[in-house]
């Protein structure tokens, strides 16, 4: 089985309580032989990373701006998801 999980907040970048959860929970499902894939979007990279944490396979892309300050925070929103999905498309 294979788990892809979304998650813009995975260690060691800028985390938080989602991103130590989603590690915690990845590593011990990988020591329970299933196979985990973390996906996120970036503003600290500088191009598309794909490594291996403990097992778990960890896909970092970097947050393309759409016109910063001049785009709605909603629709700034959608281009991302719509950018993530696209990410995800190409796994396999």
């Amino acid at each position: 089985m294979k788990i892809l999980f979304v998650c813009n907040e995975y260690p060691p970048a800028s985390y938080g309580g989602i991103g130590i959860f989603v590690k915690t929970l990845t590593e011990n499902l990988v020591r329970s032989d299933i196979q985990c894939v973390v996906i996120g979007l970036y503003d600290q990279i500088d191009k598309y990373s794909v490594e291996s944490s403990h097992g778990v396979e960890v896909r970092r892309a970097r947050k393309t701006k759409w016109l910063p300050g001049k785009i709605h925070p909603v629709f700034q929103s959608t281009l991302e998801r719509y950018q993530l999905s696209r990410e995800v498309s190409k796994i396999e």
